[in-house]
């Protein structure tokens, strides 16, 4: 990843990531090298690339290593950790954010969209919100003759 020095001045980049301990968690990389997305855990005869090990921490360690106790905005894209990361933070009541953004990897958790409810549900600090979905625009009426 090629660094912006303006972007360095207000953000800290680590070669790790969020998970609900300290070790290392298994992606596996897709198989077109020019695609982005990882899956989480160890997915062979799937038609996906090879797998890497990932350093990961639970969020309360990076809030003690930075020394922070809030954060602003906590974004996750973390190809299908972010319900187990988001059941730990609510089991530990600990949400030192004021806004939460996650793209949801629902297409690997069975079943994600109830899972998902459930995780959203953050002790009383907001209701679910439905996610915003791309849809077609409908077919128009036809034309009176």
């Amino acid at each position: 990843m090629k660094e912006n020095p303006m972007v360095r001045k207000h953000f800290v980049f680590v070669k790790e990531g969020l998970a609900t301990e300290k070790g290392t968690l298994v992606f596996t990389k897709p198989a077109n090298p020019n695609h982005v997305s990882m899956r989480m855990g160890e997915h062979k005869g799937e038609g996906l690339g090879e797998t890497i090990e990932v350093l990961v921490s639970p969020l309360r360690d990076f809030m003690e290593r930075f020394g922070h106790d809030h954060i602003d905005i906590l974004k996750m894209d973390i190809e299908g950790a972010e319900y187990d990361v988001l059941e730990d933070l609510v089991a530990q009541d600990y949400l030192p954010f004021t806004q939460l953004l996650v793209e949801w990897h629902w297409r690997f958790q069975v079943p994600g969209e109830r899972k998902r409810r459930r995780v959203l549900r953050v002790r009383g600090r907001g209701r679910p919100r439905r996610p915003r979905r791309h849809r077609a625009a409908p077919n128009p009426p036809p034309t009176p003759r």
